[in-house]
């Protein structure tokens, strides 16, 4: 009688801590909480000083607007006749929501101010998506590399926009290479 009652009581115990996990969702099932994933005063900076710190040499001017779910940068350079974007984003699962959010829609809005632009290329590197464009204003055309990566925080993505005129090829490899060293261009 007593190796039955040590065999439930054994059993009981196996069965008990067991039943935790197997109850338990698998990664794969696991509901994310996205009540609260506004933007901080965390991503503002680290936007503003991942900007600034590679925009160093020449006349660059900094603008920025901030909401509750982006923090969004413009770099202006009258003597280069460039600009670029550092634009963080608020996203409830940045790695599994960034792909759909680089859709053609929103690259749409992006390259809006330009009277026209057309896709070169695009390519993907460790969850980093590249999309190429040519694209032409004001009587001057220009390269296009727009970059949307995941981040550290998972709840949050970066959009970067580089814009020069396509005779600088020089600043454009350049500044690529700054922002994205691992995926300067698609090749």
């Amino acid at each position: 009688m007593k190796k039955i009652i040590f065999f439930l009581v054994a059993g009981i115990v196996i069965l008990g801590c067991s039943i935790p996990s197997f109850f338990s969702p698998t990664p794969d099932t696991v509901i994310v909480d996205c009540s609260n994933i506004a933007i901080t005063d965390a991503d503002v900076n680290s936007t503003l000083e991942y900007g600034t710190s590679l925009l160093t040499r020449g006349d660059w001017k900094r603008s920025y607007t901030v909401n509750t779910d982006q923090v969004y940068a413009t770099y202006i350079s009258d003597e280069l006749n460039a600009v670029v974007f550092v634009d963080t984003l608020a996203l409830c699962n940045a790695r599994t929501e960034l792909r759909a959010y680089a859709n053609e829609d929103n690259l749409a809005v992006i390259l809006a101010n330009y009277e026209k632009y057309t896709p070169v290329d695009s390519c993907e590197k460790d969850g980093v998506l590249l999309f190429q464009f040519t694209a032409f204003n004001n009587e001057t055309n220009y390269n296009v590399n727009i970059w949307f990566s995941p981040l550290e925080n998972p709840h949050r993505a970066l959009t970067v926009v580089i814009v020069f005129p396509q005779a600088d090829f020089n600043s454009m490899e350049e500044y690529s290479a700054a922002f994205f060293p691992a995926l300067t261009a698609c090749k």
